[in-house]
């Protein structure tokens, strides 16, 4: 019986050896080297993505009948469905960041960041963003390098802004924010547009409501905006600057699943085809 069992045992370890990778076979062989994720000349080095069992509040969005995305600004979503856009703006604090990429990792939350490139708070979460990016979890767009309004400078410093955070995202991340950018403060006009497009930024994001928390604000108040705000075919503003939207994180979750909201990236809704 002790040789049998020897004889299964060795066979069951032959088996492993063959079938699963040799890191999972054999515990005694250290993980694979971290990985790039696409192409860039300054791509972060990230840990290989690994399967969660996690259950999730929010799941991926299913049997959208995605549009091309509009040449010219949007507001909101198109349809009569249930779904809703979060955008966050800004990024002015690393911690705030953090925050929202660690909702987004709990519940399954889909956001879509437009980034100002020029904070730090984008470098020091590109790794535990990446993973989130690359599934679609989360998207990136443009919100200009330095947050001027793009009304008052000069066209090569609006092509400037732009280009300047196109590039960012391409080497931070591995992807590009176009056509999507929002001008900041919501300023734009007929040149704006035209020179972004001229970039490929053809389609300016704006918002039909918004936390209002670009500043700092309670967070009771927040609670309010988000309440008036958080509504189907709405493309919410809010922005990572104050702490006040990570204590009403969990309030936000409610909302969302008492009104029967899907949370959705803009690429869950537009095609760039």
């Amino acid at each position: 019986n002790l040789l049998a069992a020897g004889v299964v045992a060795a066979a069951g370890a032959a088996i492993a050896s063959s079938v699963l990778p040799k890191f999972l076979a054999d515990s005694s062989v250290p993980l694979p080297p971290t990985h790039a994720l696409g192409a860039g000349a300054n791509r972060l080095q990230v840990p290989p993505i690994m399967p969660t069992i996690i259950p999730k509040d929010f799941l991926p969005p299913t049997a959208i009948n995605r549009v091309r995305v509009p040449f010219g600004t949007i507001s909101g979503l198109p349809g009569t469905g249930n779904l809703m856009a979060l955008t966050v703006d800004d990024g002015n604090s690393t911690e705030v960041v953090k925050e929202y990429v660690a909702f987004a990792e709990k519940t399954g939350m889909r956001l879509t960041f437009f980034v100002t490139a020029n904070r730090p708070s984008w470098t020091d979460n590109a790794a535990a963003m990446a993973p989130l990016i690359e599934s679609g979890q989360i998207q990136v767009a443009n919100h200009t390098w330095s947050h001027p309004s793009l009304v008052d400078i000069d066209d090569a410093s609006v092509i400037g802004e732009l280009q300047k955070t196109d590039a960012f995202l391409v080497n931070t991340y591995g992807v590009r924010g176009s056509p999507y950018f929002r001008p900041p403060y919501g300023k734009h006009d007929a040149r704006v547009d035209a020179l972004a497009a001229s970039i490929g930024y053809t389609t300016p994001v704006l918002w039909y409501g918004s936390l209002s928390d670009s500043g700092e604000i309670t967070p009771e108040l927040l609670t309010s905006f988000a309440d008036k705000w958080i509504l189907p075919e709405h493309i919410v503003i809010g922005h990572a600057n104050f702490p006040a939207v990570t204590h009403c994180f969990d309030h936000i979750k409610e909302l969302i699943l008492t009104r029967k909201i899907q949370p959705v990236t803009l690429d869950d809704v537009y095609t760039r085809a």
